[in-house]
């Protein structure tokens, strides 16, 4: 690892791959930095509720345990996590199920409509 609070690009790729690109927190796919600003640029600023979609898929890093309790900066307690899932679990070790069950639900009826604006050729993996 780098300094404190800087993750590597093959950092971060490697702990992409070992999380299987799903978020850490609740299960749901990841979008890797590259994606994600593809598809900022494609949305552009014209739909606040596309990009709010958008913002749930961005690949971030969170931690089994927050630097806040003790946690480090190291491979072994850096996991992928969706930026919400990340932003709401703040400095608790795992997100509680009426929180896993609300972003679940948000991802159910907005992630759809954000994937009809995309060119037909578009990936997300």
């Amino acid at each position: 690892m780098k300094e404190k609070g800087k993750i590597s690009k093959s950092n971060w790729r490697e702990i992409y791959n070992r999380d299987d690109v799903t978020c850490n927190e609740c299960g749901e796919r990841l979008l890797l930095p590259p994606k994600y600003k593809t598809l900022k640029r494609i949305i552009g600023s014209r739909n606040n509720e596309l990009i709010r979609a958008l913002e749930y898929l961005r690949f971030s890093f969170g931690h089994v345990k927050p630097v806040a309790l003790g946690g480090q900066d190291s491979l072994d307690n850096i996991v992928g996590e969706h930026f919400w899932c990340n932003k709401e679990k703040k400095t608790k070790t795992k997100l509680d199920s009426l929180q896993i069950s609300w972003i679940r639900n948000y991802v159910a009826e907005y992630v759809p409509r954000l994937l009809e604006h995309l060119p037909k050729d578009f990936s997300l993996k």
